[in-house]
């Protein structure tokens, strides 16, 4: 199985970006887990459900300041929430690293 965190825009602070190194680190010892970032909305969702038959691939997004759009959102299968708290997009790569 592989999980891919898929993130809009860069982390601006050095240190998020050298604790989610780490946990990138942990969580691949026990699962291929992969980070990739996107700048703007260029993402191609047919792309990615075609890579995803057979169940072997998991996508997580994370939105920017701005979240998606609504027709990113008409694409996606299922939504779920970290928390009904509101986090800066920076900091949820964290927190989803360190939940997952």
């Amino acid at each position: 199985m592989e999980i891919k965190l898929i993130c809009i825009g860069k982390t601006d602070s050095k240190n998020i970006k050298e604790i989610v190194e780490t946990y990138l680190k942990r969580i691949n010892r026990y699962v291929k887990f992969s980070l990739e970032i996107i700048y703007g909305l260029r993402f191609n969702f047919n792309e990615k459900k075609q890579s995803i038959e057979g169940g072997k691939r998991i996508f997580f997004f994370i939105g920017g300041s701005f979240a998606y759009s609504e027709e990113i959102y008409k694409e996606l299968e299922e939504l779920i929430s970290l928390s009904k708290m509101a986090f800066s997009h920076q900091i949820i790569r964290l927190l989803f690293c360190v939940q997952l």
